[in-house]
């Protein structure tokens, strides 16, 4: 775990160095500014090779940086000029030193330009790679949302979102596991994540409201997902199509169920629902909550506090077997009825 965690880092460093350096190297280049080394990371160069301009592009031993160096850089962190003195008339010309204050500043600012238009470039890519076909919920909540209106999020992904969701709160245990998360992914949802270390001291908005003496139900969150075959000797492995079709054709053929992850949550948790389980459609969970919700209208006893896991909106992109926005359409062009 620890090595692919190091093997990611390095490989988004490199690329992210990569493309800072570029900045300032075709800046520099525009402008006029002589450039000896192009280098990804540091030390020894493993390869390399010499452009026609006598740029030296390297590829070093240690990968936790780079530097573009210029024809008057004593060192490859450009904290030190060689004198001009030292330099021809036409090296002068070329230096770094030689340049305007706003060509020093425009090779200065290109680094971080550049890696802001890649990040640009980057969630572009993201966030249109599946068109409307595919995401046609996230599309008409564009359409229909000013972009942000009423949005809150402190959380970077689901193990510090679900404790800032559910505590306002993330530990520095929390903080300082990411990203290889040794201990646990303390998101609550399988047993593995049950992590006391991530939990808030002053608890959980729950205990909050139950110690206020508030009414509080709960669908799914902190709770782990329990499933099976009702019929012990139907040894398949489930997928989302059984459950689909056993929710959709009300056959009940697998008993679905939840228990809590915090044991606070035992008395106001609805156990017939599931909060994580990628291959359970949030219908099935919308189905659970409009049953009650049904039985709180007839008596009037509609809970001050209600909590609602729908983790459907993460998608499975196009994974084999996973549903996504396009199965309805091409459903219809075979002839396939669905109805949910």
């Amino acid at each position: 775990m620890i090595l692919y965690t190091v093997a990611g880092f390095l490989f988004v460093l490199t690329i992210v160095v990569f493309f800072h350096e570029l900045g300032h190297f075709l800046v520099a280049r525009w402008c006029g500014v002589a450039i000896r080394t192009f280098s990804i990371g540091f030390g020894p160069e493993i390869m390399g090779f010499n452009d026609r301009y006598g740029t030296r592009w390297r590829l070093s031993w240690i990968p936790l940086g780079g530097y573009v160096k210029f024809i008057d850089d004593d060192n490859p962190a450009s904290a030190g000029h060689k004198s001009l003195e030292h330099l021809s008339p036409e090296e002068r010309e070329q230096s770094f030193q030689g340049k305007s204050l706003a060509t020093r500043a425009a090779v200065v600012a290109a680094g971080p330009l550049a890696n802001f238009v890649l990040a640009i470039v980057i969630f572009t890519a993201i966030f249109t790679v599946f068109g409307e076909r595919i995401t046609p919920n996230q599309h008409k909540m564009v359409r229909d949302f000013v972009l942000l209106d009423n949005t809150y999020c402190s959380g970077i992904l689901s193990a510090d979102g679900h404790q800032w969701a559910d505590t306002a709160f993330a530990t520095d245990y929390m903080e300082k596991s990411f990203a290889g998360f040794p201990r646990s992914y303390p998101d609550g949802m399988e047993d593995d994540d049950v992590d006391a270390l991530a939990y808030s001291p002053a608890g959980f908005i729950w205990d909050n409201a139950l110690a206020h003496g508030k009414s509080l139900r709960v669908y799914g969150e902190f709770a782990i997902t329990d499933t099976a075959w009702r019929d012990p000797a139907n040894k398949k492995k489930l997928t989302f199509l059984d459950y689909y079709q056993d929710f959709t054709q009300t056959n009940g053929a697998i008993a679905i169920s939840s228990r809590p992850a915090i044991e606070s949550l035992r008395p106001v948790l609805n156990t017939n629902t599931v909060g994580w389980h990628m291959d359970i459609p949030d219908v099935f969970r919308a189905a659970q909550f409009i049953k009650e919700l049904r039985e709180f209208e007839a008596r009037g006893d509609f809970p001050n506090l209600v909590i609602i896991c729908l983790p459907n909106d993460h998608t499975s992109g196009t994974s084999a077997g996973s549903p996504h926005g396009g199965c309805r359409s091409s459903a219809r062009r075979s002839g396939t009825r669905w109805r949910a």
